[in-house]
């Protein structure tokens, strides 16, 4: 339910700034959502959907845009983007516990910089 409960912020979130800038309708929105903050962008849309029924926000568009996760080693300093998955990440289901290991020595000891962000970027209104 986690998507249900971000779906409800987001769209707890438009309304008042419709409220605020005196706007009679949602037109769209532009949600950021970050590579490892494990949202199923399908589902939120789908809730969104079924939270602005019958409401000023109905029918709106809704735009996700993925921020790239970013990561920072303890050991060597690198801080860039994790590496790809590969071919066998995928068909031996390593992916299920993701491993933030860094690219220029393979070590674990990562902290994440970006990523894990859900930022409401922009609501589009009409009055």
């Amino acid at each position: 339910m986690h998507e249900f409960s971000t779906a409800q912020t987001i769209f707890d979130t438009v309304i008042e700034v419709v409220k605020e800038n005196n706007g009679k309708k949602v037109e769209g929105l532009v949600v950021e959502v970050g590579e490892f903050a494990l949202l199923n962008t399908d589902q939120v849309k789908f809730w969104l959907e079924v939270l602005s029924e019958k409401t000023i926000a109905e029918g709106m568009k809704v735009e996700f845009v993925k921020i790239p996760g970013k990561i920072r080693c303890e050991k060597c300093g690198y801080e860039g983007p994790l590496k790809p998955p590969t071919e066998e990440d995928i068909l031996t289901h390593t992916l299920i516990e993701p491993r933030f290991s860094c690219l220029r020595c393979e070590s674990m000891f990562t902290e994440i910089l970006a990523g894990r962000e859900v930022i409401l970027k922009n609501v589009i209104i009409t009055k």
